[in-house]
């Protein structure tokens, strides 16, 4: 488990990464929190600490949810049944693993599409050189 440290690091990265991404400059985010851009420099080398406040104005800055700035993967969902006080286990992992094999599929066919087309516009233009060549 790493340490809080280690977590504020990857935090600022991942502000400084998506701020990058994004297209904004130092100056414009610092704007954007109404402080200076020294400030907002300081923040990104973790020179001065983010209060909540402006972690989640920041956040609204760059339009991204929250699980953006956190290793946070959800592999199984779970549901209680009130009638019979039980805990349900759903793996969606199942559901992800059948998004993968038909996008894997679809990728295919339009990769077999595109190489038909592709032999299609040569033959065409076979056709069209030897129009040229009798005329």
């Amino acid at each position: 488990m790493e340490n809080t440290k280690e977590t504020v690091e990857k935090i600022i990265k991942k502000i400084r990464d998506l701020r990058k991404e994004k297209g904004y400059s130092n100056e414009a985010m610092a704007m954007d929190l109404d402080i200076s851009t020294s400030a907002y420099n300081k923040m990104e080398r973790m020179e001065a600490s983010i209060s909540l406040e402006r972690f989640i104005k920041i956040r609204e800055i760059l339009e991204v949810p929250y699980s953006e700035f956190f290793d946070c993967t959800t592999k199984n969902v779970y549901k209680q049944d009130l009638k019979d006080s039980s805990i349900g286990h759903y793996e969606i992992q199942t559901l992800n693993q059948e998004n993968q094999e038909i996008t894997k599929k679809l990728i295919s066919n339009y990769d077999q599409q595109i190489m038909h087309l592709q032999k299609e516009i040569e033959f065409l233009k076979q056709i069209v050189n030897l129009e040229k060549i009798k005329s």
